[in-house]
């Protein structure tokens, strides 16, 4: 070693002790420092130092809740309030480092799942770009949560961004990282292809509910039903045209929705279902962390059930309150089925006294007049059973029948009248839509969810959404939906 290197050595070792003696001895660690990969331990002995403690960086993400057929931003407010807002203190369910955005698509007659995954494309990256900038979040952490036909909305939105136009992102991405489908008809809605049948149920139970009052009115209400009937322009017998009227041309007013264009490409054996199935062979898509959570229904009175939640909206209950299924029922369905019951069961007695009369074979020697009278009598009672007895019969058969409208109940064979109620089989539902079309969601990377005794609409604000979301956050359902607690 020359002269040079041995002051040099000299002179660092100097000025290390000249800085290093300067500080206060340390007596219980040595430092550890990591760099990428490597660690490296750096032996410390009695030298010390001091370290200013930093504060973590909290990060929000963006979750996005995407509405069905027919909503609009409200539909998901319950749920996305729960999400986020901390001053709730919903027991069982803690909020999240997240903040929410309700999306509101474009909705119109002529519209078709393109048009509406644009306008939701068109959101999310609005809403993105503003996290990038100035929120200090990640936008393709972001993920969504779509409910029935959203859910194909949001497939038809992966669609565009990974297959359709992949070469196209904003330089932060597309703006999500993930996909929960809740309720969606996967690979289609039933309903939709047999949506004529519900206007041909309803025309029945307006022609079945109204024959038994009909007959059985006299007096003020024989008038009253009179004056309904001929403000419609009709006479008293025209009782089943009235009902056409309303079948054909009040009703569709109320099931407009189930008739816009849009629905056109989710019915099932819709060729856009193919296309977005398709996609599976897609690796970017595949990838994309997504699962399926879908409702499914006792079988028990399934169509009142379902009704209950079409008649009241499940976010005027309290968060997560949306359980009672039988209000409809019990308040209305079971007090009516019981009315026709028991006037049905009136009139069969009353016939039966008068048929037992009229076949006295004395009184028709000693008072023809009377055994007329009842036989009459008999004929009139019988008449007013059977009109009663449309009722029944319309109370009776309406779940199976809405099982075939939704696709519920195939039968094995034509039936031989449309109560029959053998030789089907049956298939799992949320009261809209088969559990194996919301079950079936592509590439999913979690097993479909099952939410048990949820329907349709509920499920967007009832006990098993809150259930399953917590578990969702909680990171059961894949790490990357994974989400801290504020």
């Amino acid at each position: 070693m020359n002269m040079k290197k041995i002051m040099f050595l000299i002179m660092f070792i100097y000025l290390s002790i000249d800085t290093f003696g300067q500080l206060p001895p340390i007596l219980e660690f040595d430092k550890i420092i990591s760099v990428r990969d490597h660690i490296i331990e750096i032996p410390l002995g009695e030298f010390s130092i001091i370290e200013t403690p930093q504060t973590p960086v909290t990060i929000d993400r963006r979750v996005y809740f995407v509405h069905g057929l027919g909503g609009d931003a409200s539909s998901w407010v319950k749920v996305s309030d729960a999400f986020s807002n901390t001053s709730l203190n919903i027991s069982g369910f803690p909020a999240r480092k997240v903040e929410t955005f309700r999306v509101s698509y474009v909705y119109s007659t002529d519209a078709s799942l393109c048009e509406a995954a644009q306008d939701v494309r068109n959101q999310i990256r609005t809403t993105a770009s503003q996290d990038y900038l100035t929120g200090g979040m990640i936008p393709n952490d972001a993920f969504i949560i779509a409910h029935s036909q959203g859910g194909l909305v949001s497939r038809t939105l992966l669609h565009l961004d990974f297959v359709q136009d992949p070469d196209n992102p904003p330089s932060y991405g597309v703006g999500y990282g993930g996909l929960v489908t809740v309720a969606s008809p996967l690979q289609g809605a039933m309903i939709l292809n047999n949506r004529d049948m519900i206007l041909d149920m309803a025309e029945d139970a307006c022609v079945s509910l109204i024959a038994g009052p009909k007959i059985s009115t006299h007096g003020v209400e024989k008038v009253l039903v009179n004056l309904v009937i001929n403000n419609l322009g009709l006479d008293d017998t025209a009782t089943d045209y009235t009902c056409k009227i309303i079948s054909k041309n009040i009703l569709p007013i109320f099931f407009a929705d189930y008739y816009d264009d849009i629905t056109n490409y989710y019915k099932v054996g819709a060729s856009w279902i193919q296309t977005l199935n398709n996609d599976a062979s897609n690796p970017t898509y595949c990838n994309l962390p997504k699962v399926a959570f879908f409702g499914e229904e006792p079988k028990q009175n399934i169509f009142w059930r379902t009704v209950n939640w079409f008649t009241k909206n499940p976010n005027n209950e309290d968060y997560f309150a949306a359980n009672d299924d039988f209000t409809f029922y019990n308040s209305t369905i079971k007090p009516n089925y019981d009315l026709y019951v028991r006037r049905t069961d009136d009139f069969q007695a009353n016939a039966d006294k008068n048929w037992e009369r009229k076949h006295n074979a004395w009184l028709w020697i000693f008072n023809p007049a009377l055994a007329i009278y009842y036989c009459n009598q008999y004929n009139i009672n019988i008449k007013k059973r059977n009109a009663w007895n449309k009722g029944v019969d319309f109370f009776r058969y309406a779940n199976g029948r809405w099982e075939v409208v939704i696709g519920a109940r195939r039968y094995n064979s034509s039936p031989s009248n449309p109560q029959e109620i053998l030789n089907y089989s049956y298939y799992p539902n949320d009261g809209v839509v088969i559990q194996e079309s919301a079950a079936d969601l592509p590439c999913a990377t979690n097993s479909p969810v099952k939410l048990y005794n949820s329907s349709h609409m509920q499920v967007r604000n009832d006990a098993n959404i809150k259930i399953y979301m917590k578990r969702l956050l909680d990171g059961q359902y894949g790490d990357f939906f994974q989400t801290d607690i504020k």
